[in-house]
């Protein structure tokens, strides 16, 4: 019973960062798409400051999508907290969702440090520390894939 519980805050938690994680994309981008669209004084002025305006204007938008991989990632978690929920806890798709949300991050983590490289300052998370949860959970879904393995040998055996 506890596991239950355990399950429905992480999932609570889980939905809540993932609005967090949109949100903060959003902000990041949306005066980007109001200097673009808007032809007022105020966003004239931020068009006429940014040399490149174009390329930023790419560089946010990637970056806006960019954050969908961090949703992504926590959707496929979520998939593995479904399982666990399900008293399914050694399976082949729980090592499958884990070391995808793994790969999914630690690919967030390379395409925002390119982007750091083209002039990216801010992101939504740290790199190193969004790097060493993908790592995590890959070692995770190593363990769980020994521990499915073992399962199988065990019922096997009986």
């Amino acid at each position: 019973m506890k596991i239950k519980k355990l399950v429905r805050s992480q999932r609570l938690f889980l939905v809540v960062l993932s609005l967090w994680v949109v949100q903060k994309g959003f902000n990041f981008f949306e005066p980007w798409v109001y200097a673009f669209f808007d032809e007022s004084n105020t966003n004239q002025s931020l068009r006429s400051s940014t040399p490149r305006f174009l390329l930023q204007i790419v560089i946010e938008t990637l970056r806006f999508l960019l954050s969908f991989l961090i949703v992504y990632a926590i959707y496929l978690y979520n998939k593995f907290l479904s399982n666990i929920n399900n008293s399914n806890y050694f399976s082949l798709d729980n090592c499958k969702y884990l070391a995808q949300s793994g790969y999914v991050l630690i690919g967030y983590s390379i395409s925002i440090y390119l982007f750091g490289v083209v002039g990216l300052k801010e992101h939504v998370f740290n790199v190193g520390i969004v790097v060493f949860i993908g790592i995590i959970l890959i070692s995770f879904s190593k363990i769980f894939l020994a521990a499915f393995k073992q399962k199988q040998e065990n019922d096997l055996t009986i």
